[in-house]
């Protein structure tokens, strides 16, 4: 090792990024942002700040003991508590921006509240997407969201020019939270893992980018979650009692809705799938399928669940049968 090379193993070099991303952050929000929202909005930006950073220490430091362990705390894993938490925080931008909406009929102009409830429904539909990953069964979903990001900072764009400036704040905390996002999405989502040098850094391990992924997704999203609540304390400054609680109670209203919907058929699976009842010796159910071909390519897509525990780690073995001819196809 020559003077200028420093040694830092992977998992110092990924607690140094997350620090170095949440303290500024967290810094200058509560410095310029949560000064200026209403008490109730004060005290929902700084739970779901304090959930995520917890989620995000925990899987830094833990060590699981068991395969099911590992997958509860994941970041890049699905239907756990980090996804949970994602959806949970991504469904309250939406439904935010949609009580704004109804909160300030009279104070703004029927296209900005058209803005907020467009605002509502995106993030509505996102949150879902964030928890049953319906965007895998879109094809080009990358450019898609692209456009529609794009979309929607083009009219906020617009919306800031014509709005008060005392609001323009919030827009740009908005646009901030976007391009968090999807940097996270966009570009650290296809970096390879690194496991040799970086810059002057000679790292001890491998260097995997879906930590900063997750982290710059989470903290862009709960940044926009911020403006959605700064433009809800503009339009409602003391929200009556049934509002109050209707916002409280929306964490636990969406985790029910996403665990009702685990008992009965799938909304994505009624949507996109051929159904199925099928249960293997496994415990695992069969809910419906999905096939598609082009050319020599053939992809199959299983929509299951399962009660038990140990179902991680369980794999798939398909064989297709022609159905006129009743001739193996493939297996």
């Amino acid at each position: 090792m020559s003077n200028s090379e420093l040694i830092i193993s992977a998992e110092s070099l990924l607690r140094i990024f997350v620090f170095l991303l949440y303290a500024p952050v967290a810094l200058i929000s509560y410095w310029k942002l949560i000064p200026r929202l209403s008490p109730i909005s004060k005290r929902i930006a700084t739970g779901f700040l304090a959930a995520q950073v917890l989620v995000v220490i925990v899987w830094l430091e833990a060590r699981p003991t068991s395969a099911f362990e590992w997958w509860l705390w994941h970041m890049s894993r699905e239907w756990n508590i980090p996804s949970t938490l994602a959806s949970m925080q991504l469904a309250l931008v939406g439904f935010v921006a949609l009580i704004t909406a109804l909160a300030c009929a009279r104070a703004r102009p029927a296209w900005q509240r058209l803005y907020l409830v467009g605002i509502g429904l995106l993030f509505l539909f996102l949150a879902w997407d964030e928890y049953f990953v319906l965007h895998e069964r879109i094809l080009n979903w990358k450019r898609t969201y692209a456009a529609l990001g794009a979309a929607v900072a083009a009219a906020t764009g617009l919306v800031a020019v014509r709005s008060p400036q005392r609001t323009q704040i919030w827009h740009i905390c908005l646009l901030t939270g976007l391009a968090m996002s999807a940097v996270g999405a966009m570009v650290f989502e296809i970096l390879p893992k690194h496991c040799d040098r970086l810059g002057f850094l000679l790292i001890d391990g491998c260097l995997r980018f879906y930590i900063q992924e997750e982290s710059l997704e989470f903290l862009g999203i709960w940044l926009t979650l911020v403006a959605m609540l700064g433009q809800f304390s503009d339009a409602a400054p003391m929200p009556k009692p049934g509002v109050r609680r209707f916002l409280y109670a929306l964490p636990v209203l969406w985790i029910l809705l996403l665990f009702i919907n685990s008992l009965i058929p799938r909304f994505e699976l009624r949507l996109l799938a051929q159904p199925a009842v099928v249960q293997f010796e496994s415990g695992a159910h069969l809910h419906g399928y999905r096939t598609s071909g082009k050319g020599e390519d053939f992809i199959v897509w299983l929509y299951s669940s399962s009660p038990q525990l140990d179902y991680i780690g369980l794999g798939y073995s398909i064989h297709l049968i022609d159905q006129v001819s009743k001739e193996s196809v493939t297996m």
